[in-house]
């Protein structure tokens, strides 16, 4: 099978309308732990509601052993730069969690824990067994789609933390800003892979699958907070308060 001029990631640049799709997915996604990391310092103890610790160190370790496959074959491209600059994004964002914000418990849903063993060890396995037919080695194959696997079920502790975390109040403006940003981030996702499948006949379901999911739960947890909120701001029907006459208190 001949190999593609063009890289998923648009390594050359300008030449095709998926690059320019994929640069703003990357850039939102730059702009995104920016706002995470700086809604981490605002506030006080519980300053890191609403991001989830697992879901950070899941995306430190995709980019990181993505990092790792690029470097013997791509030497200062895009796509290496690209993994070293969302590693350091990613593992400082892990460690402002864990080291600067003490007393907070990230994940509320403790049962998350075991789907999540569960979730990467099955992936890992149908990853290995998948393949991608558009890469040059058989092992790069593999270490690819071990890691866009991972990639894509980094973001399910996030979500399922999303969903069971109903109070606005308490997530700051930077991490309440990065959610947005990372939304945006996964909707170019979603065009620059449809944009590959119609101009080059490329597709990577687990992409689209995980651009999907993020949007869909993403705004259903917006929805989830407006309509907490429009509940809570209607007044409470209450029983009329009488003040005691004379005659109804006791004498001591």
């Amino acid at each position: 099978m001949q190999l593609p001029d063009v890289n998923i990631y648009g390594t050359t640049f300008f030449d095709h309308g998926s690059t320019y799709l994929g640069l703003l997915q990357d850039a939102f996604f730059v702009i995104s732990y920016l706002s995470l990391n700086w809604g981490l310092f605002q506030g006080g103890a519980q300053k890191a509601f609403g991001i989830s610790a697992k879901t950070q160190c899941l995306y430190a370790l995709a980019y990181t052993f993505r990092l790792v496959e690029y470097y013997p074959y791509d030497h200062w491209s895009y796509d290496l730069l690209k993994c070293i600059v969302f590693s350091i994004f990613l593992w400082f964002s892990f460690a402002s969690i864990n080291f600067f914000s003490p007393g907070c418990d990230h994940d509320c849903n403790k049962v998350d824990t075991f789907w999540l063993h569960f979730t990467v060890g099955l992936t890992s396995v149908i990853a290995y067994a998948k393949g991608y037919d558009h890469l040059p080695t058989t092992g790069r194959i593999y270490f690819w789609a071990w890691c866009n696997y991972l990639e894509g079920v980094a973001i399910l502790p996030q979500m399922w933390l999303l969903l069971n975390f109903k109070r606005r109040d308490l997530i700051s403006k930077g991490i309440w800003l990065g959610l947005h940003f990372m939304t945006v981030s996964r909707v170019f996702q979603l065009l620059h892979w449809t944009f590959l499948h119609y101009d080059q006949e490329m597709l990577d379901k687990v992409a689209v699958a995980s651009a999907v999911f993020h949007v869909a739960v993403y705004f259903l947890f917006q929805i989830t907070l407006i309509l907490k909120d429009t509940i809570k701001s209607k007044p409470e029907m209450t029983l009329p308060v009488t003040e005691p006459s004379d005659g109804d208190t006791l004498s001591s």
